[in-house]
Order: structure tokens, then C-alpha cells, then sequence
């Protein structure tokens, strides 16, 4: 990794302890943590229906009409009933779990894939050959409004970066310019003017979204 100057609190942390690149985190903490919520509610429900199913099964000590066979059979029945029942409560709470573990995966990989395409462009002696220390909030904004993806369907943050510094060359002739810069946007005119070297959003319609 590049040995950058020393510069403001800020800049020493480096992007992992970046004041907006940990909101940015929590913003995604939060999100999973709504997720957890509506999971525990969904295992609630489960518990509730089938614990009904099961009291109610128990219950049901008399033959009905339709049951063909003596109460010894139809006690075995209920038996039988019974584990049927409990076997696709365990099935339902399995679900809603690995809905949770993959939610959880999913950030996990997206927090964790970013760190590394921003430790690579920093240390990547053709993209960035001054060793410039990247501002990890501004690029993320780049890539998520103009909807950079990669053939994997992940974010491409090279490819933003790339764009972003083209832009910066040659649109840094008045102060209007540097501020869009800044703020790290572009028109979608400019966008499409670049070499094509990412998919859109609109190569990837029907596709899941990327994180």
C-alpha cells in the first residue's frame, strides 16, 4: 500500500475509519438490522400458526366421521400428524434464518469487496500513479449514481474511478467545473461519451441489482 503525507485527522484514519465511510456502514448495520426485526416477527408468526396447529392436532381425541379405523388408529394418526406438523415449523424457521445469515453474507461481501478495490486503486501504479488517497464516499456516490456495474454484477469501482479522473483532466477549466468534480458527478451526456469499458444499469435488466 502507498505511504501518503501526513494530512487532517480524517485523512490519517484512512477509509476504514473514514467518518462517512462508517456512516455509510451504519446506514447498511441499519438496514440489516430491519431486516432482523421483520425476521423475528416472521418467527413469531411461525411459532404462533403451527404451536395452534399442534395444540389443535392433541386435541382432537375423538374420531372424526370420515376416519376409517378404531381409536388406536386414529390416535397413531395424530401421532403421525403431530411430527408432519413440527417437521414443517423446523423447515419454515430454517428459511426465515438462512433469509437472515445470507442478508447478513451479502453486506459483509459488499462492505468487504469495496475495501479492497480501493486499496488496489491506491496502490495501483497505472490508474493512480501519485499514490492520490481516494476519497472512498465520493466514489461510492459516483459509482451508485451513474450505476457502474461489472460483468459479475458487482459495483465497478475501477471503472468509476477511471471516468472520475478522465473528467477531472479535462473539465477543470472554471470553478463551476471543480465543484462538479467535487462532488464527484457528471451528465449522463459525458457518461455515455466515455469508452464503455463497464455495464448500466441497462445491461442488467431482469438481473438482481448489485450491491
Amino acid at each position: 500500500m502507498v505511504t501518503h503525507q501526513k494530512g487532517t485527522k480524517e485523512e490519517d484514519a484512512g477509509f476504514l475509519n473514514h467518518p462517512r465511510w462508517k456512516q455509510r456502514e451504519d446506514d447498511w448495520k441499519m438496514r440489516y438490522n430491519d431486516q432482523e426485526t421483520r425476521h423475528a416477527t416472521d418467527l413469531k408468526a411461525i411459532r404462533e400458526e403451527f404451536g395452534t396447529a399442534r395444540k389443535d392436532n392433541a386435541g382432537a381425541v375423538r374420531i372424526p366421521s370420515w376416519f376409517g379405523g378404531d381409536q388406536e388408529q386414529w390416535d397413531a394418526y395424530r401421532t403421525d400428524r403431530d411430527e408432519e406438523i413440527r417437521q414443517a415449523e423446523d423447515r419454515a424457521i430454517e428459511r426465515v434464518k438462512g433469509e437472515s445469515s445470507a442478508k447478513e453474507k451479502e453486506i459483509t461481501e459488499a462492505t468487504e469487496y469495496m475495501q479492497n478495490q480501493i486499496s488496489e486503486l491506491e496502490a495501483d501504479k497505472e490508474l493512480n500513479p501519485d499514490g492520490s488517497k481516494i476519497d472512498p464516499n465520493k466514489l461510492l456516490k459516483f459509482v451508485l449514481d451513474n450505476d457502474l456495474v461489472d460483468s459479475k454484477g458487482r459495483w465497478n469501482y475501477k471503472a468509476g474511478y477511471r471516468i472520475m479522473k478522465a473528467n477531472s483532466s479535462s473539465n477543470l477549466g472554471t470553478n463551476k467545473d471543480r465543484k462538479a468534480m467535487a462532488g464527484a458527478t457528471t451528465s449522463e451526456s459525458k457518461a455515455e461519451s466515455t469508452s464503455k469499458e463497464y455495464k448500466t444499469s441497462a445491461d442488467f435488466k431482469g438481473s438482481n441489482r448489485p450491491w
